[in-house]
């Protein structure tokens, strides 16, 4: 197998790659990349302060509060489940979704996996190249 399966775009990784969800596409950045890791260690200053002690229960304000500020730069087909209309990307409607406790487990987690996953972000050539690994 070739090094070119897990060469992925910087691109992507920054500006945001498009993952699909029930219909919905949402464009999210990179977990992991030191603008992250840079975003995340200001975060958990600005939530809990320099000296605390990170809990298990804490994890799911911290995806929430990435995916608002940082993760998801866009999203489309997204429709509000009150409503029924369609939602138009904004940071209040980002926060609208992310931020609902109702979604914690489900949509943010789903994200954030997505995030930590390569596949998503790779460069043209290494999808083609996975592709075809995929067809053996």
């Amino acid at each position: 197998m070739s090094l070119s399966c897990y060469r992925e775009s910087i691109d992507k990784q920054r500006d945001g790659a498009p993952i699909y969800l029930a219909g919905m596409t949402f464009y999210l950045r990179r977990w992991g990349t030191d603008e992250s890791q840079e975003f995340l260690k200001a975060l958990n200053r600005k939530l809990f302060g320099p000296f605390h002690k990170q809990q298990v229960s804490d994890q799911n304000l911290i995806y929430s509060e990435w995916l608002c500020g940082y993760g998801v730069v866009n999203f489309d087909g997204v429709i509000d489940a009150e409503t029924g209309q369609h939602v138009v990307y904004s940071a209040e409607s980002a926060r609208g979704i992310f931020a609902n406790p109702e979604y914690f487990l489900s949509l943010n987690h789903d994200l954030i996996n997505c995030a930590m996953s390569f596949e998503y972000y790779l460069a043209e050539e290494a999808e083609e190249d996975l592709e075809e690994l995929k067809k053996k």
